[in-house]
């Protein structure tokens, strides 16, 4: 056998050789003239990979510098989904001021951003890899029945065309009126600066500052990217919350009954800050209930004092608990530098905190307050101080006057004795049923699709909470505690002007409110009879929502084909001009027959992002009546 191998050797060397010759042949004649893809198709696909990179370096800088700080803090007292997710809005946060310092300082430089995340990245590089290996091992997100895999698919698949439409060109209003038209301007100056007369710039622009970092790194998906982002962790922390004090199954629903808020997941695709409001509301609420744990530990309180908490975490005593609320100060702050209305939050949390620490002595009880609301306000203050240097008013445009502001455009804003006080007050009283069955996205009123199951599920509390653990009632109470001021808060706007009627500016709680609907669900078994079983029908309800909203975020994702631009097949003008037809001309128009030197001053638009002139946008639509 060996001859005849030897004897036919070269006969099927040449054979081999031969086919091979063939197949490139004919492979590479047809792909020749059948081409796979274009040049464009290429370059899109190159554009898209490289947008989720700087995403992701953006993230592993972020989380890298923020696990440097908690591990000091809390070390190995969390779990690492835990650990990860504060990490990671730690270090954003902390990106966002170091931002902000560099564009007052004048330093906007793509090259400055580079290497100031590329030095972080690598800083945080090796203790983020022992992080990263300890998240994947603990396998954190689990579904041990069939009910529970289904979530977690319909999470998954919810947040599919999310992401998709998050890498395409903006169109979202807010986006190009000052979200993301502040960031562009500043980098044209490479600074940020005062004198643009669009009042949304003096709120606190914690996010906008990481727009800014994202938009000089590669441009507008990579900021997207980052509110996407805070919907991710947003879900996380509902689960790993619910895991911890209440039930993995509630935090399984949490998750989806959040991601089945149309109009959150909608926002969640937009360069928006909502999201992130609700996500350091959560983490400052979650470091407080880990405060309250380390007391009981460290027996500096008792456990009912520590409010009816079990002792579940191991903190150790060594690292103190007061450490744990200069982070809640930290979150605090961070939720400040989102919107002006988080106020509310360190001040609600330093009231808890006082009444648990009432029994230690003034000292502790003024120390320990002092401590969140200075670490709160602290970390608050570059916000405030930019608008007085810039503004003559740190809280800008609102109760003081400033620079662009007078009597009559605060009252144009604001639009007091409009809203449902002064027309039909007995609508307070229904106010969440009417946002729930009334309330679509882009419409008048509310302005938001929030889906049934908030309206349906939080009720039933009522119906088992006799039932529940001490420390279950605990927990549910304190989240009554945070919600019920802001919720009053939102209903007093909502009773004073007809432009404050929008559920858009309640979504700050709504994760809160997701862990009160998914609780509520997953204790109804506890009302299961021989003849009828509560729980299951309402789970059967649940997923019949669920599919429904699928469903019509498959066919919207169709409607806006988002792959289309992603695919090369469209181009970003294209994309935009769908959405926008006769202001993307008027657009066009400005940026191709005016000079440069030209300067337009806009009536009754406010929009101004896709403008490559000067131009002044109607920001509030008060430009005609003011200058009349």
């Amino acid at each position: 056998m060996s001859k005849m191998g030897s004897r036919f050797r070269p006969v099927w060397l040449i054979a081999g050789a031969a086919v091979v010759i063939w197949a490139f042949g004919v492979i590479v004649g047809y792909y020749i003239v059948h081409k796979p893809f274009g040049p464009n198709n290429a370059a899109a696909l190159l554009r898209t990979a490289l947008d989720i990179a700087v995403w992701w370096l953006m993230l592993a800088a972020a989380t890298g510098l923020g696990w440097g700080i908690i591990r000091r803090y809390l070390g190995q007292a969390i779990t690492p989904l835990e650990a990860t997710v504060f990490s990671c809005g730690l270090g954003l946060g902390i990106l966002s001021l170091l931002t902000l310092a560099l564009g007052l300082a004048g330093g906007l430089r793509t090259w400055l951003i580079w290497l100031l995340m590329a030095a972080i990245a690598v800083a945080g590089a090796w203790p983020l890899r022992d992080l990263v290996k300890r998240l994947i091992r603990s396998n954190p997100l689990r579904a041990k029945t069939r009910f529970e895999r289904a979530l977690l698919i319909y999470v998954l698949l919810a947040l599919v065309p999310v992401f998709l439409s998050t890498l395409a060109p903006p169109i979202a209003w807010d986006s190009q009126v000052y979200h993301l038209s502040g960031p562009k301007l500043y980098l044209e100056q490479g600074r940020i600066t005062g004198g643009i007369d669009i009042p949304y710039l003096g709120f606190p622009a914690l996010v906008e500052m990481l727009f800014t970092t994202a938009m000089l790194l590669k441009g507008t998906a990579a900021a997207k990217l980052i509110h996407f982002t805070y919907a991710l962790l947003s879900l996380l922390l509902i689960y790993a919350l619910a895991q911890r004090y209440l039930t993995r199954r509630a935090g399984l629903l949490g998750m989806a009954i959040l991601a089945a808020t149309p109009s959150m997941m909608l926002i969640a695709s937009w360069a928006y800050v909502d999201l992130a409001l609700l996500f350091y509301e959560l983490v400052a609420f979650y470091l407080l209930l880990l405060w309250a744990e380390a007391a009981c530990n460290n027996h500096l309180v008792s456990p009912r004092e520590a409010l009816q908490l079990d002792t579940r975490s191991q903190v150790p005593a060594a690292q103190g608990n007061d450490n744990i609320l200069l982070l809640v100060g930290v979150f605090s702050g961070f939720a400040m530098g989102v919107k002006y209305t988080a106020v509310l939050l360190p001040a609600t949390l330093a009231v808890i905190v006082l009444w648990t620490s009432r029994k230690e002595g003034w000292r502790l009880v003024l120390r320990r307050g002092l401590l969140v609301a200075t670490s709160a306000a602290l970390v608050a203050a570059p916000w405030f101080l930019r608008n007085w240097a810039f503004t003559g008013n740190p809280v800008y445009p609102f109760f003081l006057p400033g620079r662009f502001w007078d009597t009559f455009r605060a009252w144009f804003y604001s639009r007091p004795g409009t809203g449902l006080a002064s027309t039909e007050p007995w609508r307070l009283l229904i106010a969440p049923l009417e946002a729930t069955i009334y309330g679509l996205e882009g419409a008048e009123g509310y302005s938001a699709s929030i889906g049934p199951l908030f309206l349906l599920a939080i009720p039933l509390l009522l119906l088992t909470w006799r039932r529940w653990t001490r420390s279950q009632r605990g927990f549910v109470g304190l989240v009554m505690i945070i919600c019920i001021p802001q919720y009053l808060l939102w209903l007093y706007g909502v009773a004073q002007s007809a432009l404050l009627i929008q559920t858009r500016l309640l979504f700050p709680i709504f994760g809160f409110l997701a862990l009160l609907a998914g609780f509520a669900l997953d204790r109804l078994y506890m009302l299961d009879t021989p003849q009828f079983s509560l729980a299951r029908f309402l789970s059967g309800v649940v997923l019949l929502v669920l599919g429904l909203d699928l469903l019509s975020v498959g066919l919207r994702s169709a409607h806006s084909n988002p792959l289309a631009y992603l695919a090369g097949y469209q181009s970003a003008q294209d994309y935009v001009r769908r959405y926008q037809p006769d202001y993307q001309e008027a657009v066009e128009y400005v940026n191709e027959e005016l000079p440069p030197s030209a300067r337009i001053y806009f009536l009754w638009e406010p929009r101004s992002f896709y403008c490559e002139r000067d131009v002044r946008p109607d920001a509030i639509l008060d430009g005609f009546l003011h200058l009349r």
